[in-house]
């Protein structure tokens, strides 16, 4: 979508994949770029609409300082100038969901008057499964050594990450992550082209429920599609040989930095991603954490039905 921004035209996405974080965002992603009339950049998660451009560096859980999160707006723009005019752009960033304060109020500001022609994509799975993957996914990289428990109670940790001018990851908000209720609402208020699926059915059949989005976006489905190996798997090393590398891979590392520097940030996240296939184990959460989130989700969920009825979408988890 062509806008302007002051005396110049730039190119905009015309849909954005908004979340929810751990919710098969990734194999959706390549899915749709495989579709001859769909755009999309390189680089996923690329957040510029959650930090209005700029680059903020987070601490982690043991106090190291995680690379700058998203890009700037002359690397965003940069990014779709590429787009070629047969073609429409997506923008696949997570965490749109989640910060939906800052995102919808920056796209209406970036789209002005053709704010209303954007199309918003939301896929929605169990918050009580979404919190737990969220969480195996930073334990199995070694981002966080608390124990789930610890990490989700009321105060503690979770206080220290969601206080206002907080420095701490965002991505540690393993409870509001999933607190889709007025997120959702957020989203169906402000733009009227706004599609919801569930990760449950695109885990069952990942072919028809692109094929809805792909309707949902005006493009005719493809028939051969080539499906998609689950990426960004989440749990625990396998070994000791798997620990080690998930330390290079995913923790800060003079090694990593120049790594970082010599190859693409696009082929690092495939790689990333891919190699999350072999290194990680599935973890199970316990009765007592799951009974614990289902107490904490139990409002909330509610509310995200009154919501879904309200705009007559039929969706259960």
């Amino acid at each position: 979508m062509q806008i302007m921004q002051g005396n110049k035209s730039v190119t905009l996405p015309d849909f954005f994949i908004v979340g929810a974080a751990k919710s098969a965002t990734t194999s959706l992603y390549a899915l749709l770029k495989q579709h001859s009339g769909i755009f999309l950049p390189p680089r996923k998660e690329l957040y510029t609409f959650a930090y209005d451009g700029k680059t903020p560096v987070f601490t982690l859980e043991n106090g190291s300082t995680r690379p700058p999160v998203g890009c700037t707006w002359d690397e965003y723009y940069s990014m779709y100038n590429k787009c070629p005019d047969t073609s429409i752009a997506g923008d696949t960033s997570s965490w749109y969901l989640y910060y939906y304060k800052e995102v919808i109020p920056t796209l209406r500001k970036m789209y002005g008057d053709r704010a209303s022609e954007i199309k918003i994509i939301i896929v929605l799975r169990h918050p009580v499964d979404r919190a737990w993957s969220h969480y195996t996914m930073h334990y199995g990289q070694g981002t966080i050594s608390l124990p789930f428990s610890e990490a989700i109670k009321q105060g503690g940790f979770r206080e220290k990450v969601t206080a206002p001018g907080s420095n701490i990851y965002p991505g540690y908000d393993y409870i509001g992550f999933g607190m889709y209720g007025r997120q959702v609402e957020a989203f169906l208020d402000a733009f009227p082209n706004t599609h919801i699926v569930s990760f449950g059915d695109f885990c069952k059949d990942n072919k028809k429920t692109v094929d809805g989005i792909l309707r949902f976006l005006g493009l005719e489905p493809v028939e051969h599609m080539k499906s998609e190996k689950q990426l960004n798997i989440s749990g625990e090393p396998k070994s000791r040989v798997a620990y080690w590398v998930t330390g290079f891979i995913y923790r800060p590392n003079k090694l990593k930095a120049l790594f970082r520097r010599l190859v693409p940030l696009s082929i690092r996240d495939r790689l990333k991603s891919e190699a999350s296939r072999f290194l990680f184990k599935k973890l199970k959460l316990s009765e007592t954490d799951r009974e614990l989130l289902k107490e904490i989700y139990s409002d909330d969920i509610q509310y995200l039905q009154n919501v879904l009825k309200r705009q007559d979408i039929p969706f259960s988890f």
